[in-house]
């Protein structure tokens, strides 16, 4: 009787046996790139789904917003559910953002610094107009102003850190003011006494008047309210809850701010404003917001002819008073 072939020899010369199949080799970076694009496409389809102003969507949504397979969206979801990232419904069938992914948004929200948020974007407004730009946050029925990036110029604007102001005069004032929910702004308007302005009295009608022309153009504009000789725009900031949280505001002496600054330097504002917006959070229908093509004119007030008083002037090669 022959002895059984041996397993793993080669086949005799002759034999019609088929070889196994070679299975191909896959490098270690193509696997890498696979990992890279799988992990694309959850980001993808998370992004789709938080942002979605439909509310929750469907796996053919997604495919077709995403131009994936079926398939591929399904498998995703189905690996973002088992990590709490996206929820579904279990009537529609449809997906939603998860708890997971909600806590962390919230909790990221809630460790926001408004002066951190904002520090980048106060800078860049500031290198494009060239002036003082501050940061004031609402306290109550008033505003302090936190922070400030110093304008570059001999002659520029100083602004108090840590000071305390209302809200019915001064460009950021009243960018707080404009935007306050109605009966708030309402109450504030009410109190017996508010204190004048550096220009003269409060004119409650015409104060109306401009704090909705500042809700219409999406910023503020003021000469010489708080600060005789100084001028200033400022556009508000919106937290997480589409609330106000604070302003920025350009300002420097008024003979800078001529009729093609003020819309220019608004406009500036505004758009660094809803930047800052965006970083905290702030609502879609706030953030989207487009600055206007031109500014709303300020009512006719008092002419200012006396140099501000809080400009400060650089010492050549120095930072102090000359």
């Amino acid at each position: 009787m022959p002895e059984a072939e041996p397993i793993g020899e080669p086949a005799a010369c002759g034999d019609r046996r088929t070889p196994p199949l070679a299975m191909p080799r896959t490098s270690v970076k193509e696997r890498d790139q696979r990992s890279v694009i799988a992990v694309e496409r959850a980001c993808d389809l998370l992004v789709a789904i938080c942002s979605s102003r439909e509310g929750p969507m469907g796996v053919k949504d997604l495919s077709e917003t995403l131009k994936l397979s079926a398939s591929s969206v399904h498998r995703i979801l189905a690996a973002l559910v088992k990590r709490g990232l996206v929820e579904q419904d279990p009537d529609t069938r449809k997906y939603a953002m998860g708890r997971v992914l909600l806590d962390m948004s919230l909790d990221r929200l809630h460790h926001l610094d408004l002066p951190v948020a904002a520090l980048p974007h106060m800078r860049r407004l500031r290198d494009a107009t060239r002036e003082t730009v501050a940061l004031s946050v609402v306290d109550g029925w008033t505003q302090t102003f936190v922070a400030q990036v110093e304008s570059p110029q001999e002659i520029r604007q100083k602004i108090e850190i840590g000071r305390r102001l209302p809200l019915h005069s001064g460009g950021s004032g009243k960018a707080t003011l404009a935007f306050l929910p109605e009966a708030e702004r309402e109450a504030y308007l009410a109190q017996p006494k508010l204190a004048p302005a550096a220009n003269g009295p409060v004119n409650l009608k015409r104060l109306r008047l401009e704090l909705s022309q500042i809700r219409r153009c999406g910023y503020s504009r003021s000469v010489g309210e708080r600060v005789a000789g100084a001028a200033a725009v400022a556009a508000p900031i919106f937290n997480h809850l589409g609330q106000v949280a604070g302003c920025l505001s350009v300002s420097g002496p008024f003979w800078r701010f001529n009729e093609q600054k003020f819309p220019e330097y608004g406009q500036h504002a505004m758009q660094s404003a809803i930047e800052v917006s965006k970083d905290l959070g702030a609502p879609v229908a706030l953030v989207e917001r487009k600055p206007p093509a031109v500014a709303q004119r300020n009512p006719p007030g008092k002419a200012v002819r006396k140099p501000p008083a809080m400009v400060e002037r650089k010492r050549d090669g120095a930072g102090g008073r000359r």
